[in-house]
């Protein structure tokens, strides 16, 4: 049965997921100009339009301390005095009643998220299809003076965060670290439930905490369905044509023609993108020994078991290895390594510098 806490806590549950719903609406609803607007009101004017500049609220132009304190012929120090005594301002509007759905939603996201996330995810769960640049100025602005958010700096291992007061930074960092290293050591993806179950006992985090970390990492990347690897992996994270191709194959997981790779290397969304040619994708195909020809203009890789060489190479191999076999048998085991119509087979197999036919309608080696 449950007890009175579990029915506090569902019940809690419940309310909050009910005023998420209502305050996801009015967002969805909200004109962030607008409510930036009321907001100013109570603003200086020179305060607002340092704010505007500051955040680009107009054009969606973010300006320096230097350029606007140029524009005004004052110092940046006096900027940025200006800008602090506004931001101070602001901070006291976040909880009145034309902040409170983002006010709220904010926080609710975080909480969720285990009590961080990167700037970037955080303002696209808030705005969804009303995603622009003066939008998500907009959004900064909120977040900067909002009092129970602190902003996260970037640095090698994170992009810009937002988090919670009772979220630390050195716990983000060190369990970015072990991820990164755990990742190493497999050299391969990993799905979040394997990565969960090496960090939960380390750090004592939840499954929410770690997706965020995971989403604002510049080592770490989601590949597919929950699955997580390393930027560092050409293998997942392909910068030359070479690497394109490898991926797009791996990806596939059957031979597929160069113009064929070519269309699904320009439809893939590579962080290393440029525009190629069929031509180049051919001449990477025949130079690099991971590929392997076994139809016209078909490629496989060679890891898959695939070994180079011709039609005739393919039936010298397969005859050394069974003896003589009928022709039938030869076409079917040609077929498993060659995608060639059946007459190419039997057009090769008559080549009678390399093979002969026995009394009884087989086929073997010729003998030199």
């Amino acid at each position: 049965m449950e007890n009175s806490n579990d029915n506090q806590r569902n019940g809690g549950k419940m309310i909050d997921g009910i005023m998420a719903s209502q305050y996801r609406e009015e967002m969805s609803e909200a004109d962030l100009n607008k409510i930036i607007g009321k907001a100013f009101s109570g603003l200086k004017r020179k305060q607002r339009h340092v704010l505007k500049k500051r955040f680009g609220l107009n054009n969606g132009e973010i300006k320096t301390l230097q350029e606007i304190g140029d524009s005004y012929g004052v110092t940046r120090e006096r900027i940025r005095q200006i800008e602090k005594a506004a931001i101070k301002r602001l901070a006291k509007e976040v909880n009145y009643k034309h902040f409170s759905p983002i006010s709220y939603m904010v926080v609710h996201e975080l909480e969720n998220a285990g009590g961080i996330m990167s700037e970037e995810t955080l303002i696209k769960k808030l705005l969804q299809n009303k995603y622009d640049e003066i939008n998500a100025n907009a959004l900064r602005l909120i977040f900067e003076v909002h009092p129970e958010l602190y902003y996260v700096k970037e640095c090698d291992h994170k992009n810009p965060s937002w988090c919670l007061e009772d979220c630390e930074e050195k716990v983000v960092l060190e369990l970015l670290k072990d991820v990164k290293a755990y990742l190493q050591s497999e050299k391969d993806v990993k799905h979040i439930d394997h990565i969960y179950d090496y960090v939960v006992d380390r750090h004592g985090v939840d499954k929410n905490l770690l997706e965020s970390v995971l989403d604002l990492s510049k080592s770490v990347m989601l590949i597919e369905n929950d699955k997580y690897g390393l930027y560092e992996w050409t293998f997942i994270n392909p910068k030359n044509i070479r690497d394109k191709i490898y991926y797009i194959l791996k990806k596939n997981s059957k031979p597929m023609h160069f113009l064929e790779l070519t269309e699904s290397i320009e439809n893939e969304d590579f962080i290393h993108q440029k525009k190629i040619t069929h031509q180049a994708v051919h001449n990477e195909l025949i130079a690099d020994d991971r590929y392997v020809l076994i139809g016209k203009g078909i490629y496989a890789l060679k890891e898959w078991g695939y070994k180079p060489g011709t039609v005739v190479d393919v039936i010298v191999d397969v005859l050394k290895k069974k003896g003589p076999l009928t022709r039938e048998e030869i076409i079917d085991a040609v077929a498993k390594s060659r995608m060639v119509k059946k007459n190419t087979i039997v057009i090769n197999l008559h080549n009678k510098e390399y093979f002969e036919r026995t009394a009884d309608g087989m086929y073997r080696i010729k003998e030199k």
